[in-house]
């Protein structure tokens, strides 16, 4: 393949190799000891493609495959754009960093940041480093990922917003991770435990993501705190994933992060090992209104501490989602302050909605499950309303201490 080496001005750093139609390629011609012309890729400059607007600087790769040989780098008030799907990004065989793109300055922190309308493929393996990732950003302030589509053959999530990202917006991506030991699409998190440098304000919508193994999307504590997230109208196929879509604190006793005030609305997502939205290790404050959820192998919706030792969860409202085909409970409910109402269920192999701790069921039309209503426990709940079809028994009380999960119920 014909090449064209960008290198990149003093202001963003990294090493791309560019493939340009036959009419915009510059090529030198040389001869080889067998008297043969071959061509050698010349250097060129990226200002060429690089234009100031408003106090940002906006580089436009036109259409073309950009091999990258080493993490590109963006500082503050910075556009990366390309032509949609034509412009292709992909790691060369060379790359040697420890991401793919990331900003410029994790200490220091850097704002206004956007990437769009490209297309990236990663293959490698495992990228080196101590913090790896594809996209993976820390300590920015009003970050876009926008009209990205990502093909991953790799152990990492796609998007990875590690730590203190304030004001994010992840919309109209396509992102497709095929690996099957670890990977998945969006990440959400906070390594940071200082209280003052929070995730916050993060929104992810109308994408389209796949994953193979890990979620497709998971907003999580980790060592800080993570708040103010809506994940709003992607459609999301988590065949082989454990959840589609997770919400937690912690899923270890030895973190300590915390999350609050999550928003989890109009989603499609379908398959699942354990639910097709799962909420614990400490979540609070957490809104699940008005998504469709089907064919999971195992809960539609799991709420739970989610392990032995890790803190409870409360404050959740579970609000006229759909759930058809679960491969064991359609909602199961366990916590403090847990509403669930008025969602239409069918097909449970299992209990429809299974209930225990501190749960209001209230207005549920529930149908071909076993038994419609499992309420387990001997705290007081508020079970009322709810409309039963083919529920095996109805509503079943269990005046007893709820088990412990073990296994792949825990998680």
């Amino acid at each position: 393949m014909r090449a064209i080496r960008l290198i990149m001005t003093a202001a963003v750093s990294g090493i791309l190799f560019m493939s340009l139609p036959a009419t915009a390629e510059r090529v030198a011609e040389d001869t080889d000891t067998i008297g043969e012309a071959i061509r050698t890729p010349q250097a060129l400059d990226l200002k060429p493609f690089t234009t100031v607007r408003d106090g940002s600087q906006i580089i436009h790769l036109p259409a073309g495959t950009y091999r990258m040989s080493t993490t590109l780098r963006l500082p503050s008030n910075t556009v990366l754009e390309g032509a949609g799907d034509a412009t292709l990004l992909k790691a060369d065989s060379s790359f040697n960093g420890s991401q793919l793109i990331t900003n410029s300055d994790y200490v220091g922190g850097n704002t206004n940041i956007s990437i769009r309308n490209l297309r990236m493929e990663v293959t490698s393996p495992l990228l080196p480093g101590d913090e790896p990732g594809i996209l993976r950003f820390k300590n920015v302030e009003q970050l876009v990922i926008d009209n990205l589509t990502l093909l991953i053959e790799s152990p990492m999530f796609g998007i990875d917003l590690s730590a203190q990202i304030r004001n994010a917006t992840v919309q109209g991506c396509t992102i497709i991770s095929t690996n099957k030991m670890s990977g998945g699409g969006i990440m959400i998190r906070n390594g940071d435990p200082l209280p003052a440098r929070a995730t916050s304000s993060i929104v992810v919508r109308h994408n389209w993501i796949e994953s193979a193994s890990d979620e497709p999307v998971a907003a999580f504590g980790w060592e800080g705190m993570v708040e103010n997230v809506l994940i709003e109208e992607n459609t999301i196929k988590a065949e082989g994933a454990s959840f589609g879509i997770t919400t937690f604190g912690i899923d270890s006793r030895k973190q300590r992060g915390k999350i609050h005030d999550v928003s989890i609305i109009g989603n499609r997502i379908s398959g699942s090992k354990v639910g097709g939205i799962g909420i614990k290790g400490g979540a609070r404050l957490i809104q699940v209104i008005g998504n469709s959820i089907k064919d999971t192998e195992g809960d539609g919706i799991f709420l739970h501490a989610g392990g032995e030792g890790l803190p409870g969860i409360q404050d959740i409202r579970i609000l006229q989602n759909k759930i058809l085909n679960a491969g064991r409970h359609c909602i199961f409910a366990t916590g403090t302050n847990i509403q669930v109402q008025e969602n239409e269920i069918t097909h449970c192999a299992q209990n429809g909605i299974y209930a225990a701790g501190n749960v209001s069921v209230v207005n549920n039309v529930i149908s071909d499950a076993k038994p419609g209503i499992l309420v387990y426990g001997k705290q007081g709940n508020d079970i009322r309303g709810n409309e039963l079809r083919n529920a095996g028994g109805g509503v079943l009380f269990l005046n007893e201490d709820v088990p412990a999960l073990k296994g792949k119920d825990a998680r």
